[in-house]
């Protein structure tokens, strides 16, 4: 059956005239309802006034600017005029704008603050039909989170802004040119342009698990203009949307900041009161610096870093930790009661271009140790160790005992064990037989301590300007002072590697930290017995370390310490973790399989370019200066600078014709035919030196100047000179240094080799492997 209605056209023309007149009137139009949501002084509010129209931030209609935290609850704005709609300029939306308050993120929730759970609660609250999301820094996996709940929950749509442009622009123009912008030439800012919007756009890039429209393209790969570029940009995109979403920030370490990248190296030391930490850091600069105390008592209370400034002087705690450009800021983690004892001492000196020292309070015996202080010596020590490329771990010869105090502090620093470097300070106040016995105590003590199967290295020496009390073992000082300045001396050139390796040990920590949360949330019930299943839990903790490491294939080593983890989670409610994201977990395994063997391969491409660097500085020597590195190079008080290959340099006399009588006695013996020996007849004499036939080898090698298979009565007595050095323990030269041929031979050389005349060259020859003369084996 079938109903047919007519229509008068003039009928239908009146009531489609009705339809448009009523809905033109803005009393019966629906207001679209726009939502700005964002973290505190992301920039919303003054979106929210852009789009209003407001110019003048005074008028009434205006939403509250601060460079603070200004909106506290949700605040409408009707704009006056309605937009028009593309497609049909005919078509005019009201329109409402929502004011959504902003999330805290760097604070915990205080009175007049939302909390980061119920940020979701007050999006839907809006109930807006677009939302605008304002960031003013990278994207955050907290902020992928709002984005899927308004697309997928919610239904809506969601767009992004980001907000102060300008003030990015500005900061990374600074980091890639090292000069500030308004110092800088068109050039210049031209040469930077296009490289910092690439780089302002990766911040914007988020991965969506169910939204492909915000997917990077896969076939775009990723560039890094350095390794500390590299290492920041994996560590925002990859590894910290893992650390935010199962909160590893609050159980173990917190979150770095691009200082921690581009920080100089730290050395650390650490010891018991009055050992000589503050004087082997006044032995290495060779000058005083701002803050410094030394004497028998314990005189260092505070935590000093010692930095480079052109302007000398003392910055306090509290100051320090809100500089963006040092790297401190977690610190204020710790409270006043910390931040009153920690300064940074600026001096003008050359170590500290490339190094910077942290000078720790001497630690105590007792209570007043753990109690006195005000705050929690040990996770200071701690958060140092984390972050510090080289730890200096000092005793003394008088106090050799290790207390239950200083125990809980290298137990604190084992985590770091690889840094960890031992000297054993003021061994000239000993004399060489007592030295034996404070040296065995010391690896005694050290042994039930550090509980490793290696006997951990100790540097001995006395590192103070004043004369030796015991000038027996001045060699042994030397070498050992030698060895470890030059292992302070590499800090600056793998400073890098040793970040990467910092990274990497990190995110591996963050992904067993991931996986022990998502399984203490997924056998958690979600309705009765929660409390019980909680202790439960946490009373067997050690059961869920097993399925993981079985599961999972994790070594138990990459764990963190059970103990600290129960402390911890029995202030947490395990119902707020969050289940397994499988998608940031791979993530994180993409970062360790590709993108940290890319890094490794530019390393030593950056350490070639600093090696060259340093040498275009210094003019093709070390860097000379008033240092305790190098106040003694090219001076006969270098070590080994008139010993070994460099005896004789500068002197008129050729340094073998003090022994030239016996060594021509020897030649004379050998029956030379045409005044030369051959190698068979000189192989008899030159073995009972008992040394290595390579070694041999490589000594007949530097003696046949001539190159032709035999020796004259020079080239002998040549040979005999390095054979002597050989057996006296010191190095033979790759190349003959230019004091060590002989005058006769001196004009067939073309100054090649063209040795430098200087002290202190002893350790720059490098030692060949199995090298021999084909004539002589």
């Amino acid at each position: 059956m079938s109903h047919t209605t007519n229509t008068n056209p003039n009928e239908q023309q009146a009531v489609e005239q009705d339809l448009i007149n009523h809905w033109s009137n803005p009393r019966f139009l629906p207001r679209t309802k726009i939502g700005v949501i964002g973290y505190t002084s992301a920039g919303k509010s003054c979106v929210v006034n852009r789009l209003l129209g407001v110019s003048c931030l005074t008028d009434d209609d205006a939403a509250p600017v601060r460079t603070i935290k200004s909106t506290y609850y949700q605040l409408q704005f009707d704009r006056q005029e309605p937009l028009i709609y593309p497609p049909n300029r005919d078509i005019k939306i009201p329109v409402t704008f929502i004011d959504i308050q902003g999330l805290d993120k760097d604070r915990p929730t205080v009175n007049d603050q939302i909390e980061a759970g119920n940020y979701l609660d007050e999006i839907r609250k809006a109930d807006c039909d677009i939302y605008i999301l304002v960031f003013d820094d990278q994207l955050r996996y907290e902020q992928e989170g709002w984005i899927n709940y308004i697309e997928l929950t919610l239904g809506r749509k969601c767009v992004l802004v980001r907000s102060k442009v300008d003030i990015c622009y500005l900061k990374k123009f600074r980091e890639l040119a090292n000069i500030p912008f308004g110092r800088s030439t068109p050039e210049q800012r031209s040469q930077y342009d296009q490289r910092i919007i690439e780089q302002i756009r990766y911040d914007n890039q988020v991965e969506l698990r169910q939204m492909p429209f915000w997917k990077k393209d896969p076939s775009k790969k990723e560039l890094y203009t350095n390794v500390t570029e590299g290492l920041r940009q994996i560590y925002k995109t990859k590894l910290l949307p893992l650390e935010e979403a199962y909160r590893f920030h609050e159980f173990h370490s917190s979150q770095l900041d691009d200082s921690d990248f581009a920080a100089k190296p730290m050395v650390l030391l650490v010891g018991q009161y009055s050992v000589g930490k503050t004087t082997f850091i006044r032995y290495l600069l060779n000058e005083d610096f701002p803050g410094i105390r030394i004497g028998p008592e314990p005189t260092t209370d505070s935590f000093i870093a010692i930095m480079h400034n052109e302007n000398p002087g003392v910055v306090p705690g509290n100051a320090l930790v809100v500089d963006p450009t040092k790297p401190f800021r977690p610190l204020s983690k710790f409270g006043n009661a910390f931040l009153n004892r920690f300064v940074c001492s600026q001096i003008r000196n050359e170590i500290l271009e490339t190094i910077t020292f942290v000078d720790t309070p001497g630690i105590l015996a007792g209570e007043k140790q753990r109690v006195d202080r005000g705050y929690e010596f040990s996770q200071v020590l701690e958060w140092f160790a984390d972050r510090c490329d080289r730890i200096l771990l000092l005793f003394d010869v008088s106090s050799l005992d290790i207390s239950d105090e200083l125990k809980r502090a290298i137990e604190v620093l084992r985590r770091n064990d690889d840094k960890i470097r031992i000297v054993l300070n003021k061994a000239d106040s000993v004399d060489q037989q007592a030295l034996m016995r404070v040296y065995g105590a010391l690896m005694w003590s050290l042994g039930k301590v550090l509980n490793t199967p290696e006997v951990c290295r100790v540097y001995v020496g006395s590192f103070w300007s004043k004369a030796l009390t015991f000038d027996t073992n001045r060699r042994l000082f030397e070498l050992e002072t030698k060895d470890l300045f030059n292992d302070l001396e590499s800090l600056p050139r793998t400073a890098t590697l040793r970040k990467l390796n910092d990274l990497i040990k990190r995110a591996r920590l963050a992904r067993v930290h991931a996986l022990i949360i998502s399984e203490l949330k997924e056998q958690m019930p979600s309705v009765f017995g929660k409390d019980s299943k909680r202790r439960d839990l946490l009373n067997n903790l050690h059961l869920i370390y097993e399925k993981i490491e079985r599961e999972q294939n994790i070594p138990m080593g990459d764990f963190p310490k059970l103990d600290r983890m129960q402390e911890i989670l029995r202030n947490m409610d395990f119902t707020k973790f969050r289940p397994l994201d499988r998608k940031i977990l791979e993530r994180v395994d993409r970062m360790l399989s590709d993108d940290v063997p890319k890094l490794m391969g530019m390393i030593p491409q950056e350490e070639q370019a600093y090696l060259q660097l340093s040498s275009q500085s210094s003019g093709g020597q070390m860097a000379s200066g008033n240092t305790i590195f190098s106040d003694q190079d090219e001076t006969p008080f270098a070590i080994g600078g008139v010993e070994g290959i460099n005896a004789g340099i500068g002197e008129c006399e050729w340094i073998v014709e003090r022994s030239r009588h016996e060594y021509d006695q020897t030649f004379l013996q050998l029956s030379p035919q045409n005044g030369k020996v051959t190698g068979a007849s000189a192989k008899q004499e030159m073995i009972r030196s008992k040394l290595p036939n390579n070694v041999l080898g490589r000594i007949w090698k530097l003696s046949d100047i001539d190159k032709d298979g035999m020796l004259d009565i020079d080239e002998w007595a040549l040979s005999q000179h390095l054979i002597k050095l050989k057996v006296d323990g010191h190095e033979l030269p790759n190349v003959l240094p230019d004091h060590l041929i002989p005058p006769s031979k001196r004009h067939l050389t073309k100054n090649t080799n063209n040795m430098n005349p200087s002290y202190g060259n002893s350790g720059v020859y490098p030692t060949l492997g199995n090298t021999s003369y084909s004539g002589y084996n």
